[in-house]
């Protein structure tokens, strides 16, 4: 039970990947690199904080949406219902990612490959990876 938060990378479509900058955030808030994580700096105010990433790649329909009382900048599409169940299967501490990341970061990060691990293949065939 928590909240979600949802970011998108690359929408508008930006110079670089999308993949690898999702990639570099989730590695930034679980901790994995230099200084310190988002994560550890909330457990300061918060101990039994728990975070949970799941990263998927896709084309979506982005923009502003909503009435004329609240109206919201979000993504809708494939790619973030998976992203959402990815997050939602990932233990604390973990980033799942779909296959079409894994290929599209791996363009730009030969190394990212190497790490991420096979974790399951949904019912369509597609590949789950745990990095």
């Amino acid at each position: 039970m928590g909240s979600r938060i949802q970011a998108s990378f690359g929408a508008p479509p930006c110079i670089g990947s999308g993949s690898i900058d999702a990639i570099r955030a989730a590695f930034q808030i679980i901790g994995r690199g230099r200084g310190d994580s988002l994560i550890e700096r909330l457990r300061n105010y918060e101990e039994r904080l728990s975070i949970a990433i799941g990263i998927a790649t896709g084309k979506c329909l982005t923009g502003r949406f909503g009435g004329v009382l609240l109206r919201r900048w979000m993504s809708l599409g494939a790619p973030v219902e998976r992203a959402d169940a990815l997050c939602a299967a990932a233990n604390s501490g973990e980033i799942l990612i779909d296959e079409q990341t894994i290929t599209d970061a791996s363009k730009s990060d030969p190394s990212l490959g190497s790490i991420a691990t096979l974790r399951w293949r949904d019912p369509d065939r597609h590949g789950v990876y745990a990095l």
